[in-house]
């Protein structure tokens, strides 16, 4: 989607990196990062590579820990973390959350730019989904495969850039970004409507899907649908653990994931002693994969029908539709917590030919 007429540009050049341009030396940490990274044998799985892609990937977190602890000193909104080869971002980050700008009208206005293009990240980092005062999110030119539901929660952005990334599908909940100006996600490996291959005949799937189908047909009067696939697990019935999150405030679940990421850092140095030096080259993403997988329990994970809280959706569905006026077909990932929240005027809004 296209920025309109008058849109304002947007400059990320933090202080520190201007001053770093300025200063410049051959010793300084980015310029060694970049002679090590680029240096011939980097690929090498010899030990001294390794060894020395280790060093490089601890030099870009100090780099970047440095540019987010200025910003939050200097109260500077525009964050640009962009080519350092970062593989995780520190969760530092979400000290920027209470970062305004004070406008000339002396009103506080929340104008946060973040920059984290042309990185090795994997996986999102689930501490901009925090910075609720996010505006613009460059996150282009990276390895994510999976965009996490949480990113909902970043209600106040205007520009998204997800593009030549890794991502097959979409989360429902981007559609909540309703301030988004500019919106960028091609290229991207999205799966194709003809991709959306039926479950076989026999499985929990298929009988799910049929269901659906005379659902929305006899009951909703729809014959002609997007395209979509349905995954529906065994049993379909919600785990034990939801059912005991569910009865949780959300408070209590605040201080469950506060536990649980005090006891993670609290384990790591034994998990590091146990295993020894091959959780070593390592240890940073696998903690960052932990909090991606473990610990995002906020408000992201709600069923798109009941709104009902769960940990590992038992039904996800796959509809590919136009989202934002895009021109092209984007499939959007649907969690349901149940079989019956199929059954809905929600689900025939979302898979509407119209």
């Amino acid at each position: 989607m296209a920025s309109p007429p008058g849109a304002s540009s947007y400059h990320f050049s933090p202080r520190h990196k201007r001053q770093a341009a300025a200063d410049y030396s051959p010793a300084t940490p980015r310029r060694m990062r970049r002679r090590l990274f680029f240096e011939d044998g980097m690929d090498s799985t010899a030990p001294e590579d390794q060894d020395r892609r280790r060093v490089v990937s601890r030099e870009a977190a100090d780099t970047a820990l440095a540019i987010i602890r200025e910003a939050v000193e200097v109260g500077d909104p525009h964050i640009d973390l962009s080519d350092l080869q970062l593989e995780a971002v520190p969760d530092e980050l979400a000290e920027l959350k209470d970062l305004v700008v004070l406008a000339p009208s002396h009103s506080m206005v929340t104008d946060l730019q973040l920059v984290l293009s042309s990185n090795n990240l994997c996986h999102f980092p689930l501490a901009v989904c925090e910075l609720v005062n996010l505006t613009t999110l460059i996150i282009s030119y990276n390895r994510i495969s999976h965009l996490p539901p949480e990113i909902g929660n970043l209600v106040n952005l205007r520009e998204l850039s997800i593009a030549h990334n890794n991502l097959r599908v979409l989360p429902l909940e981007i559609t909540k970004l309703v301030r988004l100006e500019t919106l960028s996600v091609f290229p991207n490996p999205f799966l194709e409507p003809a991709a959306l291959i039926p479950p076989s005949p026999t499985s929990a799937s298929a009988a799910a899907e049929s269901a659906l189908r005379r659902y929305l047909s006899t009951e909703c009067g729809l014959n002609e649908l997007r395209p979509f696939r349905l995954s529906v697990s065994s049993t379909a019935i919600p785990r034990l653990v939801d059912f005991v999150a569910r009865s949780m405030s959300r408070t209590d679940l605040a201080g469950v994931k506060h536990d649980l990421t005090q006891c993670l850092e609290l384990t790591r140095p034994p998990l590091g002693r146990f295993v020894g030096h091959a959780i070593e080259p390592t240890d940073y993403r696998l903690q960052s994969a932990l909090r991606s997988q473990h610990l995002a329990v906020s408000s992201g994970h709600l069923c798109a029908t009941c709104s009902q809280w769960f940990l590992i959706p038992p039904v996800e569905l796959i509809v590919c539709t136009k989202i934002f006026k895009l021109n092209r077909l984007v499939p959007l990932k649907v969690r349901l917590c149940g079989r019956n929240c199929l059954y809905s005027q929600r689900i025939a809004e979302i898979l509407a030919l119209n």
